[in-house]
């Protein structure tokens, strides 16, 4: 089984305390891909900064529903995608409507599918904006935003025959820059992956036998 997990800088390993990489066997692909163990690859492919909507310019490294169409074509036996994007879009630009976000991961999976039309796809909502009292103020709409993202995320999700997670029912961002997730966190929902995929595969296999 070969598992592609993208997304950004949650995917990638950011610590919110001192912007480091965490090591590979803290990162949440990494614990998946332990815990999982044999029969199972796990690619990771996180970008700092990148976007799930394409409204960078073309060709830019950031555009991730530009360039997750380059990755399904060089990795072709795939047998689940995990998209984990959403949160930079609030920063980049926090007048984006959530129903357009919404719009914009449809046509990622959409796009997708058009590549790789079989292949099953776990999309994770971004994790609501965790910020300190003193910042509410200035960071109204990514936090009233990031947690409308989750329901509407889910219903296209459900809308487009994809598995859902709801990463913030596991883990919450660190209160340190309010949108990364720390150590303990990337290990949590590690393992929780590993647990909600087994049972997927075991329910595939079932109904394949």
């Amino acid at each position: 089984m070969k598992i592609l997990c993208y997304g950004d800088s949650n995917t990638w390993g950011f610590s919110p305390v001192n912007g480091s990489r965490f090591p590979e066997d803290i990162r949440w692909p990494g614990v998946l891909r332990r815990c999982l163990g044999e029969g199972f690859t796990v690619i990771e492919d996180g970008l700092n900064g990148r976007t799930l909507c394409a409204f960078r310019m073309e060709g830019d490294p950031l555009n991730g529903s530009e360039h997750l169409i380059t990755l399904l074509k060089a990795h072709r036996h795939l047998d689940l995608l995990i998209l984990y994007l959403g949160i930079n879009d609030l920063f980049v630009d926090p007048r984006l409507p959530v129903a357009v976000m919404a719009e914009e991961l449809e046509k990622v999976i959409g796009n997708v599918r058009d590549v790789r039309a079989s292949i099953p796809v776990l999309v994770l909502a971004p994790l609501p904006v965790n910020i300190g009292r003193e910042y509410h103020a200035y960071y109204h709409e990514q936090i009233e935003k990031s947690l409308k993202l989750i329901a509407a995320f889910e219903s296209l999700s459900a809308q487009k025959g994809c598995q859902f997670l709801d990463p913030s029912q596991v883990i919450s961002a660190s209160r340190h820059d309010g949108v990364h997730i720390e150590a303990e966190e990337h290990i949590k929902l590690g393992l929780h992956l590993c647990v909600l995929l087994q049972d997927l595969f075991h329910a595939v296999d079932s109904a394949g036998g």
